[in-house]
């Protein structure tokens, strides 16, 4: 065939040579389609098989009067057509593969799918003249056309395959199906929509696979459809029903999208074209969900007619689908995975997953297929919405379609994860658990994501982060978002996340952040989320708003049309039906009541799944008469009322009924318990709680199985649970309700009394069964951990029933109507005299003790609803008895539950819950004596970050911290747990605020704004913007309404609360301002400044008041009193001072603090004041007296802010990173005194009988302390500057001092009097002692001398020369022959003081020589320098024996005790030595300043020393009855035995307890705590024998 002349080209004419040419290949050509658009270029290389291709090929020249010409050339082309040069043969072959791959799905039975065949049968058919058309009838075994030219006629066959349209087998096979399939009308006239689609193939080019999967689907279930017999099983055609009703619904929607209006807009509109994708995929699902079964096996997805379909020879159809891992791959990754420590922190919920229907049911076969079909459409949809919400109403099937998806998607390699909510466990109703249990199946089955997760936890989580403490959304985003974005950048496929039944975890509010979280970010395409609920409001409100960044695709079940839903209940009552063999032998020979009894269920079910469940399972209850139940249904005439609800009563009247008053009693008390139960119980447990034996709970149950699942006998540990929640909602509707009354409903549980009757027995059981030591713990040394038995014996002791009522008596009891004659009242005020104690032990070692506090506040909540004064009165123990529990719970005492008394009620502040009474009870615990002005927090909150700000909301459940990093942080008060975070500030967070009504949080930063915060949902509402400065201070109005702020731009701004725009700007300060406050009122703000005021403002007007001026310094912080007539301010000044806020007058200045004062709060009754300062301390103050109530002790940098919580208990915040709560109650009657020096201590020295100590310090004081209780004694005034060296004479009666105001002291030790006053020196006196025979002293002195006087008459009896700089230490000889020296001049001098010459001059100090002391028997002398050094010299030598080292610092003290020297430093530490070989033997470290002085006893068992930082501390070197733990250099609180530091004695807070070996502190700085007295241990009631500190009383 030669090539066309173009100038008399006709297309008719050449189409018509191309047919002849290939007459054999083509003879059944025939039109089945519409015009393919196949290029110009393929039609000449197929006509051109017997001659040369040209070159070039021109354009076409079209008849310009033919007007279908432009049509019929548009349907020729898929190219475009132009004149450039057409390209060469090769390059318009493909090079590897063809354009359309087969289809690989073989059905060697279906021959009738044939091409040749399909061809055979449409050549007849009248088409119009269509050319284009001939390549997609070329039957796939035509034989090839031979030609001369080899090359060429494999080149014809290379192009039949490249250019046969992708859709041409596809229409062919569907059009065959059209017109055959009459034995199924469903499918002929869903295939006859989707062919009438295919007339827009090219907008479908992307989804020709969608295309090709369900032509595959379609020939396999025409030939199962066409080839079934009459007698095929009833699944079969319970199955085909379904696909028919499913396909009947999409037909619908397919109509009518073919014609050619409608087709023209789908090639132009994507959205319409995801629609039809959506469509054709429900139709493939479909199919697969009713008549295949779908697994993957060697990267295959295998499609395999269901069982009972064996009328086909071949029953397995094969689609090849590239998976991303081999399997056995991501096998071998699981099990990697699964050995991952890190995923041990995701939690190990139990059977919360899908269980292929082996727990929860399935659909039955054959229904839901069109709900499933779309839900999978849905699933492998990528551009579909992320999220798809299932909702319905109560009964309308959402577990099992929720059961059924999962198992689809499982088979089909789809399903990441899956959780399933439920009322019937703790576990499975903890909105805080799915994230995590989702993540960790994931990271199970998919490795990729597995290893993204794990490199993601090991990154984030350091320290005590607990992912299953997050919140919800921060779980999404570490434990879902992020690891998915990192293994899944390159998926194919869509990986889908299943959670059922939202709306059965107990925490709405979390609910509502979950799905607030999956709807706020979309994550990477391959992750999907499928979710239902009831419709309930908390999953509603954020799916539907319109805030929400994203929305799911929803349905709702119970709109589904009612005849589809009836047909699916219709086949579910058929297939249960089937399996009660009593009712199919009783109707075997009439099977027409059989069917009338089977339409009567399916018109009582309506449209609700769950009435069918339970009739079903009321008719085949093993317990009743079967038939004669069923029988009932059948009544021809029988009233058939419809819903959940009628079907319950007759379910209750047919079991209350026969039973007898007792036997009702008995059920209806179940029934209660069962309605209330805080969770599932088990049968035991029914029996225990209810004092009822296992049988009369069973019993009590018997005739209830249809709605309540019972175990079998013999498994009475399992539980008893509800099928339905419907059930008891309907339990728990008042009577008049339903229009029936309380006798007719002998059912109906009213709650409260439900609750009474729960929580009565929880405190009998409690009584009964609660002991001390109940677990019998053997030693008190070990902790709970290292006991190997404890396990053992708690789960043999602390039995399920008394478990439940430990752990959920409060909650029973907050539920119950207030009434101060309840008989729970006298219940409680018994309960706390003594068993509250072992309560808190039983709790302890249920892990739970974190839940005490919570417990008991929540009583004290319900009796302070009495409004009863006896009510009030326990009410208050109630809370202080938490208080208690919450020093216990969050203390390291916990560790070891003996310690609950050992420890925790041994160093308990007296006045918590019944402390005295308590200890009458424990004797033998360890004693402690303590101040009463000495406090201990209750807990302390780790923040991570300096806290500048700290507010407790109005109801005291919530503490909030604002933090240096810029976050505020939400805390539970009750238990420390951390409940939010609010990151939106770019600066440090100086103030946060509660709104009145607790929804609400205010912050102010540097950043210059205000940020208003949801508290509820986390969320950051509006920013305030308008401060050009720092914002230092924010506060409510008491309406809530307004809000105040302060600034470092020297404004306070009124700021409208909920529109958050600016009322009112009040200038007048002239610095910036630190603190304001809102009148209880709301209509004055005080604000305190820099500029040394405290200013009273009417903000609405605008104007300024009055200026509160007597501050010196800068003002940190104003508050008012709650009656609004005082105003409180905290000052640089170091000052507090209380204001008249009607006039302004200053009534009380409060002067106690030695720091600048950051924080001030008024009592709730005004009495007192609450301030924080830079000196570590939170102070209490009586406002009318203006004395110091009580130091809280315990932060260890500046007190920020410290605040009062409305149940009494005081909430601080410091920039040592923490928050402590303290117990604010019975501090009112004592005022706090200082126990020690106000300065620094220069020098201590024990007396000779080592009972005494004195000490001279900076004050210019001399002070006589007891050495075993730090009581002072005498307080020694007269030297008129600071004294810097005392000590005793040999006997004790006189001391001796010397002074900066150059004078030596004696005095009377007796009486404290002033005996002599020795002056001659000319510089300060650095150091003085007195002779062994006490006749004589020395001294030395600034002015380079030493010198002798004698005692009684102060005479100078000799002066020693010959330093040549200030002498800092002198001393005599044990024999008073000699007197030592050390001076600035380096040297160490001896002296002969019977000669007054200058025995030797020791040299080898490199700098100054701060002290010097002879050995007791005269042979050796220690001298310490600023050189860091100690060193030991030979006396009568005055050669260096041994150089000392160790200290880092100047040494500044040297004292010798028997053959030890100890010395003291500006490193904090004292060292003690062994002077003969240099060997260090202790290391005391606790001063946190200078050690001035150091001095033993003279038995040489304890030392004493003096430091800069105000305190003396005695450390106790051989008898000391303890040891301190220390851990990394810091004691962590426990006292171990010193012969066994296994053996822990007892943990005492370090504010209560020093360090050992210190055995005592005197101290004068507020920020040291002093001890009077140490722990008192009887190692009779403790250890294995710590049983024996509890004694009964009769």
């Amino acid at each position: 065939m030669s090539a066309p002349d173009p100038s008399k080209f006709s297309f008719r004419r050449w189409a018509r040579e191309v047919k002849e040419d290939v007459k054999d290949g083509f003879k059944n050509l025939v039109r089945s389609t519409p015009p393919t658009p196949l290029p110009l270029l393929a039609l000449l290389l197929l006509a051109n098989t017997q001659s040369t291709i040209p070159s070039t090929f021109p354009s076409p020249v079209l008849p310009q009067s033919d007007p279908r010409a432009p049509r019929r050339l548009s349907r020729l082309l898929h190219l475009s057509l132009s004149a450039s040069p057409a390209p060469s043969l090769s390059s318009a072959l493909p090079k590897n593969k063809p354009a359309v791959e087969s289809s690989p799905t073989v059905i060697p039975d279906l021959a009738q799918y044939d091409s040749a065949p399909i061809a055979q049968e449409t050549a007849g058919t009248e088409q119009p003249q269509a050319p284009v058309a001939l390549l997609e009838a070329i039957p796939n075994d035509i034989a090839n056309v031979h030609t001369q030219q080899a090359p060429q006629t494999s080149t014809l066959a290379n192009l039949k395959q490249a250019f046969i349209p992708w859709y041409a087998g596809i229409r062919a096979t569907l059009a065959l199906v059209e017109r055959a399939a009459d034995v199924f009308p469903p499918l002929k006239s869903t295939v006859a929509g989707i062919n009438g689609i295919l007339d827009i193939y090219h907008a479908f080019d992307d989804n020709k696979r969608d295309f090709e999967r369900l032509a595959e689907r379609v020939k396999l279930v025409d030939a199962i459809l066409r080839s079934s017999p009459q007698d095929a099983p009833q699944e079969f055609k319970d199955r085909r029903d379904g696909l028919g009703r499913t396909l009947n619904g999409l037909a619908e929607n397919l109509k009518g999208k073919g014609d050619r209006k409608r087709l023209e807009r789908l090639a132009r509109s994507k959205e319409d074209q995801q629609e039809i994708v959506r469509l054709i995929r429900e139709v493939s699902f479909a199919i697969e969900i009713a008549m295949f079964d779908v697994t993957v096996r060697n990267q295959t997805l295998i499609l395999e007619v269901v069982k009972g379909i064996n009328w086909l020879k071949d029953r397995q159809g094969e689609e090849y689908k590239t998976i991303q891992e081999p399997i056995a791959r991501i096998d071998k990754g699981v099990a990697a995975l699964c050995k991952a420590e890190t995923l041990k922190s995701l939690g190990d919920v139990k059977n919360f997953a899908f269980s292929n229907g082996t727990r929860r049911q399935e659909c039955v076969p054959g229904s839901r297929v069109g709900l499933l079909s779309g839900l999978l459409a849905w699933g492998v949809d990528r551009r579909a919405a992320h999220a798809f919400w299932l909702s319905g109403m109560a009964g309308t099937g959402k577990t099992a379609v929720s059961e059924t998806l999962c198992t689809q998607l499982s088979k089909r390699r789809l399903l990441g994860a899956s959780f399933f909510c439920s009322l019937t466990s703790t576990e499975l109703s903890d909105v805080y658990l799915i994230i995590p249990t989702l993540a960790k199946a994931l990271a199970k089955a998919r490795p990729e994501f597995g290893n993204a997760l794990v490199e993601i936890l090991d990154e984030e989580l350091g320290g005590d982060t607990n992912p299953l403490e997050m919140k919800v959304v921060d779980q999404y985003e570490l434990l879902i978002l992020r690891p998915a974005e990192k293994a899944f950048q390159n998926f194919d496929d869509t990986v889908i996340l299943s959670v059922d039944a939202l709306d059965e975890c107990k925490n709405k509010g979390a609910v509502r952040e979950l799905v607030r979280a999956v709807l706020s970010k979309k994550p990477p395409q391959a992750i999907k989320v499928f979710f239902t609920s009831r419709p309930e409001s908390v999953i509603q409100e954020p799916a539907v708003s319109p805030s929400s960044p994203f929305h799911p695709q929803s349905l709702r079940l119970h709109n589904i049309e009612r005849d589809i839903v009836t047909a699916d209940i219709n086949l579910f009552v058929t297939h249960e039906l089937e399996k009660i063999q009593p009712l199919q032998d009783a109707y075997r020979c009439d099977e027409s009541l059989l069917r009338e009894g089977h339409h009567a269920i399916v018109e009582r079910s309506g449209t609700l799944f769950i009435v069918a469940a339970t009739i079903m399972r009321y008719i085949g209850d093993e317990a009743g008469d079967t038939v004669e139940r069923f029988r009932k249904f059948c009544t021809p005439h029988a009233s058939v009322p419809s819903g959940i609800h009628s079907l319950y009563q007759g379910i209750l009247e047919k079991a209350f009924g026969p039973l007898e008053p007792e036997e009702k009693e008995n059920t209806l008390s179940c029934v209660a318990l069962l309605v209330v139960a805080l969770r599932p119980l088990s049968v035991t447990e029914y029996s225990g709680l209810l004092d009822l034996p296992v049988h009369t709970i069973r019993a009590a149950f018997r005739s209830l199985h249809s709605v309540v699942e019972v175990p079998p006998n013999g498994h009475d540990d399992e539980l008893i649970s509800i099928y339905h929640a419907s059930f008891v909602d309907f339990l728990t509707i008042h009577p008049t309700t339903r229009s029936v009354t309380p006798t007719d409903s002998p059912w109906t549980v009213d709650r409260p009394t439900a609750h009474s009757m729960v929580a009565q027995h929880s405190f009998r059981i409690m009584n009964a069964e609660l002991r001390f030591n109940i677990a019998n713990i053997p030693s008190s040394f070990i902790l709970d951990c290292d006991n190997p038995h404890l396990q053992t014996e708690v789960e043999q002791n602390i039995p399920p029933h008394l478990r439940y009522a430990c752990l959920g008596w409060s909650q029973h009891l907050s539920m119950i109507i207030p009434d101060p004659m309840h008989p729970l009242v006298a219940i409680l005020s018994s309960f706390i005299q003594l068993k509250v104690l072992f309560w808190i032990e039983a709790m302890n070692l249920l892990n739970s003790a974190l839940q005490c506090n919570p417990n008991l506040c929540r009583a004290s909540e319900w009796l302070e609803k009495h409004g009863h004064e006896d009510s009030s009165t326990l009410a208050q123990q109630l809370r202080s008895t938490g208080s208690f529990a919450l020093y216990f719970s969050n203390s390291p005492a916990s560790q070891s539950t003996p310690h609950l008394y050992v420890s925790s009620l041994a160093t308990s502040q007296s006045h918590l819950g019944l402390i005295p009474t308590w200890k009458n009870h424990f004797p033998g615990i360890p004693t402690l004596q303590t101040h009463r002005s000495q406090s201990t927090s209750l807990m302390r909150i780790n923040v991570g970050s300096k806290v500048w700000g700290v507010a407790v909301s109005p109801d005291g459940k919530y503490i909030a911290s604002g933090s240096e990093d810029g976050l505020v942080r939400i805390w539970d008060a009750q238990n420390g747990k951390e409940a939010k975070i609010l990151g939106g500030h770019l600066g440090r967070v100086n103030s946060v605020a509660f709104s009145k009504d607790g929804q609400h949080l205010a912050s102010g930063s540097d950043d210059c704004t205000v940020c208003l915060w949801d508290v509820v949902v986390g969320k950051e509402g509006k920013v305030l913007q308008g401060h050009t400065g720092g914002v230092s201070s924010v506060a409510f109005s008491s309406s809530g309404k307004e809000l105040v702020s302060g600034s470092e731009d020297d404004s306070v701004r009124v700021w409208d609360a909920t529109t958050g725009k600016e009322k009112m700007v009040l200038d007048g300060h002239t610095c910036g301002v630190q603190s304001v406050a809102f009148s209880p009122d709301g209509a004055r703000v005080t604000s305190g400044s820099e500029d040394q005021t405290v200013r009273l403002w009417d903000w609405k007007l605008g104007k300024q008041l009055m200026v509160l001026e007597g501050h010196i310094d800068s003002v940190n912080a104003v508050t008012f009193s709650s009656d609004g007539a005082w105003i409180a301010s905290g000052s640089d000044d170091w000052s507090v001072r209380v204001w008249n806020a009607r006039t302004g007058q200053e009534e009380r200045r409060i002067g106690g603090h030695t720091g600048r004062v950051w924080s001030v709060a008024f009592s709730k009754d005004g009495t007192q004041i609450l301030s924080g300062s830079e000196y570590r301390s939170t102070r209490l103050w009586d406002v009318a007296t203006g004395k110091e109530l009580q130091v809280l002790q315990g932060h260890t940098d500046w007190v920020m802010c410290a605040l009062f919580s409305s149940d009494g208990r005081i909430i601080s915040g410091s920039n040592d990173e923490s928050v402590r709560v303290w117990d604010g109650t019975g501090t009112q009657q004592e005022e706090q005194k200082l126990l020690g020096h106000t300065r620094r201590v220069h020098s201590v020295a024990f007396s000779g009988d080592g009972t005494q100590i004195v000490s001279g310090s900076d004050d210019g004081s001399v002070r006589v302390w007891d050495g075993q209780t730090g009581e002072q004694l005498k307080k020694l005034d007269g030297h008129t500057g600071g004294v810097y060296s005392v000590a005793f004479s040999s006997d004790g009666t006189h001391i001796v001092s010397g002074s900066e105001d150059k004078s030596v002291r004696v005095w009377g030790v007796a009486t404290g009097l002033e005996l002599l006053v020795i002056q001659g020196h000319t510089g300060a006196v650095c150091s003085v002692a007195f002779s062994p025979d006490g006749t004589s002293i020395v001294s030395a002195s600034a002015a380079m001398t030493v010198r002798i006087w004698d005692v009684v008459t102060g005479e100078e009896l000799m002066v020693l020369e010959g330093h040549t700089d200030t002498v800092l230490s002198a001393t005599f000889s044990s024999d008073g022959g000699r007197i030592v020296s050390g001076s600035r001049d380096k040297t160490v001098r001896i002296w002969d003081v019977a000669a007054g010459k200058q025995l030797k001059v020791l040299m080898g100090h490199t700098d100054w020589v701060h002290s010097v002391a002879f050995s007791p028997d005269g042979t050796c002398v220690a001298s310490g320098s600023d050189d860091k050094t100690v060193h030991i010299w030979g006396a009568e030598t005055g050669v260096v024996q041994r150089v000392l080292s160790e200290h880092t610092r100047w040494v500044l003290s040297v004292a010798f005790g028997g053959t030890q020297v100890a010395s003291g430093s500006v490193d904090c530490t004292v060292r003690v030595w062994d002077s003969a070989t240099g060997e260090e033997h202790l290391v005391l470290q606790g001063h946190t300043d200078s050690v001035q002085s150091v001095a033993f006893s003279r038995d040489g068992t304890r030392i004493v020393s003096g430091s800069y930082d105000k305190t003396i501390r005695v450390w106790d070197l051989d008898r000391f009855s303890y040891t301190s733990e220390v851990t990394e250099g810091h004691a962590t609180g426990w006292l171990l035995a010193p012969d066994n530091r296994q053996n822990r004695l007892m943990y005492a807070p370090l504010t209560l307890v020093p360090q050992s070996p210190c055995s005592l502190i005197i101290s004068g700085d507020p920020r040291i705590p002093s001890f009077s007295s140490l722990p008192k241990f009887s190692f009779d009631t403790i250890g294995e024998n710590w049983h024996k500190c509890f004694t009964p009383l009769s």
